[in-house]
């Protein structure tokens, strides 16, 4: 399954969850996916001192939430959602903030370059391992 067939199946009103099932991929596989490119920016952004790992395992949570929310959604994956302006509402706040739907740094193109990243990973893990 390509990445455009995917996006048009999930406008058609099928699930990501329906996707991945129907191409013998177990759903959790798309959220563990998502999460483990999150835990990657977020561990980098701990390292570099611009969060403190308390900071990072409230946003790795909040991803992850996102991440199984995403699963029954029917917007495709890079649209207002993860990768897109907002991770499904009004943003996490705080540093990843700014572009995906709260007040941000000045230099929020890492957080853009992580729901890119985001996005891929979802997509590439529907279409691939199905």
């Amino acid at each position: 399954m390509t990445a455009d067939e995917l996006r048009t199946a999930l406008e058609a009103g099928t699930t990501l969850r329906a996707v991945a099932t129907s191409k013998g991929v177990d759903p959790q596989v798309v959220v563990d996916a998502i999460v483990a490119e999150a835990k990657t920016h977020l561990d980098a952004e701990v390292t570099a001192g611009d969060l403190t790992q308390a900071e990072a395992d409230t946003k790795l949570a909040d991803v992850t939430t996102a991440a199984t929310a995403l699963l029954d959604s029917t917007a495709p994956v890079g649209g207002p959602g993860m990768g897109g302006p907002g991770m499904g509402g009004p943003g996490m706040g705080g540093h990843m903030g700014g572009r995906h739907g709260g007040p941000g740094r000045p230099d929020d193109d890492a957080d853009d370059a992580a729901g890119a990243t985001t996005t891929t990973t979802a997509t590439t893990t529907a279409t691939t391992t199905g």
